[in-house]
């Protein structure tokens, strides 16, 4: 399991869900009045398993949100080695995070 956090500042609650949920057509979006869970899978040729990445926005007051990032379930036989398929998920949402906040000139940091 891989886990990643940041924090978006000056983001829309709404915006930013809409926007990432078109960058992964095939979720599933639970969502209370300041927190948001999206899950997604990708398959990874590499390992030949699906994995399962879960971005938790936590919307602690209007213009900041925390963003929690784990992708499990990638590793594979006894020794449990993923070839660095759960980091390359992170990465990629991390990517597509950025991507989405500066076309809409939010900032994004890293804690």
């Amino acid at each position: 399991m891989e886990i990643a956090n940041i924090i978006i500042e000056g983001a829309n609650k709404e915006t930013l869900l809409d926007l990432l949920t078109q960058e992964f057509p095939d979720h599933y979006l639970y969502s209370t009045e300041n927190l948001s869970i999206l899950t997604t899978e990708k398959y990874f040729l590499r390992i030949n398993s699906d994995l399962l990445s879960v971005i938790i926005l936590n919307f602690s007051d209007k213009s900041k949100t925390d963003v929690e990032i784990i992708s499990g379930g990638g590793a594979e036989g006894l020794l449990q080695i993923g070839w660095g398929s759960e980091g390359s998920a992170n990465s990629r949402i991390k990517r597509i995070l950025h991507k989405i906040c500066q076309s809409n000139s939010w900032v994004i940091r890293i804690p």
